[in-house]
């Protein structure tokens, strides 16, 4: 299935660095950098039912360990269910769109809040998402990431692309203003042709490889 395909291009070690900032204080929060690792896919029933192991650690120790169990219902779309300790966290359902490489889950946290959040494969080795927090039908958090990951006979790590990436990200906030009031807004800012012919070229630059048309 596509959305599977997706889904293992995860697999490996990434390095996880989020940027929030608060829409109600309007100010940063300091960034948080997390390592994360995924399993090899556990096939439950073929071509409905999988799960997948997450395992997210610092330099230090493993800070913990999560199953997610996905449920396909329709094509290129799923539900998700992550599990610790055998107890459900949450659930809810995603849908990937194969011609923008973007994936998207969605699941509730009570009756009043619930998250959103995208991911964006713009090259083999970038990863871009965004997340919003709807409470009462009003946006009360955006956070970034940007996410590098470790592939076999893949480029070794280069650290200038956090620079790039993250120059991009506060760009784009000065042209949005302090104040951020609709998702639409960050939508067709990030996920346009421009955006990733943007970020093909900055990718180019630094592997001095010739960009995607």
């Amino acid at each position: 299935m596509q959305w599977f395909e997706f889904l293992n291009q995860w697999f490996g070690k990434w390095v996880y660095i989020r940027d929030a900032y608060d829409v109600i204080e309007a100010k940063w929060r300091p960034p948080v950098v997390t390592e994360r690792a995924y399993s090899i896919p556990e096939i439950i029933v073929p071509d409905l039912v999988w799960r997948l192991r997450v395992f997210r650690f610092s330099k230090i120790e493993l800070l913990e360990c999560i199953d997610w169990v996905f449920v396909a219902y329709k094509p290129n779309e799923f539900y998700f269910t992550e599990f610790q300790h055998k107890q459900r966290l949450k659930c809810g359902h995603a849908k990937y769109d194969p011609d923008n490489r973007m994936i998207t889950f969605c699941w509730r946290k009570n009756d009043h809040q619930y998250f959103k959040e995208t991911f964006y494969l713009p090259s083999d080795t970038v990863c871009f998402s965004w997340t919003c927090l709807f409470s009462d039908r009003r946006v009360v958090l955006f956070s970034f990431s940007w996410s590098y990951c470790h592939y076999q006979n893949s480029y070794p790590p280069r650290p200038e692309i956090w620079s790039v990436l993250r120059t991009r990200l506060l760009l784009s906030y000065e042209i949005l203003g302090q104040k951020i009031k609709r998702a639409t807004q960050l939508r067709q800012l990030f996920f346009s042709p421009m955006s990733e012919m943007f970020l093909n070229r900055e990718i180019a630059k630094l592997y001095k490889k010739k960009p995607r048309a």
